[in-house]
């Protein structure tokens, strides 16, 4: 699983068995160590939540939770629906600009790069033909 914050936007990028994953269990979540003590654990994490509420995220005890409900994990992971997004209301006047995203593969070659669970990029039959 990928993230990426920029400003007040986060975006996780998610290979196929990730969002199997998701989907199955109700969760997936990372971290990254930025020293020996417990404070130094920066986690990053997609949680289910009960249908019927919108795509949220909380920011908790050194943990960003993105909240996503069931139905729309389950529609999103068996479809060709490429992203789940949403604008959620942190202030009177900020937003945050919260996209899930499918992880493709690249059109060009990276070596040293494993993209073997990655999703078949949807431009990539039309270069073939």
């Amino acid at each position: 699983m990928k993230i990426r914050i920029k400003g007040n936007s986060i975006r996780f990028r998610l290979t196929q068995s990730e969002v199997r994953q998701l989907q199955e269990k109700g969760h997936i979540g990372e971290s990254t160590r930025f020293g020996p003590t417990a404070d130094a654990l920066f986690q990053y994490r997609i949680d289910s939540r009960e249908a019927g509420e919108a795509i949220g995220a909380r920011y908790c005890s050194h943990t960003i939770s993105v909240l996503i409900p069931e139905e729309q994990i389950a529609h999103w992971a068996s479809s060709a629906q490429v992203s789940l997004r949403q604008q959620m209301q942190v202030s009177a006047t900020e937003q945050l600009d919260i996209l899930i995203e499918k992880d493709f593969k690249c059109l060009t070659d990276r070596p040293g790069e494993d993209e073997s669970d990655h999703f078949p990029h949807p431009k990539e039959h039309d270069l073939k033909c």
